[in-house]
């Protein structure tokens, strides 16, 4: 299967990516690379026939080695943005709510590595009270915080 990214006439890209966000108790779970210190939920790109739902669970599969249930969706969101100065991508993304099994090891680790090794990320449970500087979009804290239920839209645009 392929990445669903569309590469568009002005050398722009579209993309379709599904994230997990995955909470236990107060803590959130961010993901990373070696070396680098900038945070990003876990997720992926939707490949083609693959449902956002499918996608997550196994990104989630292949990333942490772990089964996940989605609970709900968080959010639909649309980013505009310049990556690395090489070129602008029009994203859009389906935020879920995800839950690990209770019993996971991964719920008693603070860091650990991925499994992908070749991505060199690693994941680390944040204090989710002090977490929405660290990443966007920031209105995904803000629902957890207050126990919002309704899909909310979110457009970020850094470019025009």
């Amino acid at each position: 299967m392929e990445d669903i990214k569309f590469l568009l006439k002005d050398g722009s890209q579209f993309v379709c990516r599904a994230i997990g966000v995955i909470v236990s108790g107060n803590k959130i779970l961010l993901q990373g690379r070696k070396g680098n210190n900038t945070w990003g939920f876990p997720g992926g790109s939707i490949t083609s026939f693959e449902t956002s739902k499918e996608t997550i669970i196994r990104e989630c599969n292949e990333e942490i080695g772990e089964k996940v249930k989605i609970k709900r969706l968080l959010a639909v969101v649309e980013d505009f943005f310049n990556y690395l100065d090489k070129y602008n991508v029009h994203q859009i993304s389906f935020y879920y709510l995800v839950e690990l099994d209770e019993n996971s090891n991964l719920l008693k680790t603070e860091e650990f590595d991925g499994i992908e090794e070749a991505k060199n990320l690693i994941f680390k449970w944040f204090d989710i009270d002090n977490s929405d500087t660290l990443i966007k979009p920031r209105q995904i804290f803000e629902k957890l915080k207050n126990n919002d239920n309704n899909i909310k839209h979110i457009i970020l645009k850094e470019i025009q």
